[in-house]
């Protein structure tokens, strides 16, 4: 199983001090596991002076996807994408979570078995290695 690893160097965010809205999105992460259109946080650790994330991989997210002329995009298609992605969203919204940055870079595809299967970012940081 391939993992992605998000890390969040931690510093002075500004002259009052730390930003600490990350650990708001690591929560909102962990509650989100029962959830199958949101991506999974598996482990938090810190290195040094980073929080590193490892989440699900994701092969691919859906702006690539519409920006590839290779790839044909039929009605059955978008229909599908749209209902899982509202089907995320209802989860989300269910929990009183608002997502900011909704997105095509934010709507990860997964190739698990037959189809593609959606995941919503909520986590805003890139990853920096698959393991």
């Amino acid at each position: 199983m391939l993992n992605a690893i998000h890390y969040i160097l931690l510093g002075i965010i500004s002259n009052i001090g730390q930003d600490f809205s990350f650990l708001r999105e690591i929560k909102y992460l962990q509650e989100s596991k029962s959830c199958i259109h949101i991506v999974n946080i598996l482990d938090v650790y810190i290195v040094n002076s980073s929080i590193n994330l490892v989440l699900e991989y994701c092969d691919f997210d859906l702006e690539k996807v519409i920006k590839d002329k290779n790839i044909l995009l039929h009605a059955s298609h978008i229909k599908c994408y749209m209902q899982m992605l509202l089907q995320g969203l209802q989860f989300l919204h269910s929990k009183f979570i608002l997502h900011r940055d909704l997105k095509p870079a934010n709507l990860l595809l997964n190739d698990r078995g037959i189809h593609y299967k959606i995941n919503i970012n909520i986590f805003n940081y890139n990853p920096i290695i698959f393991i």
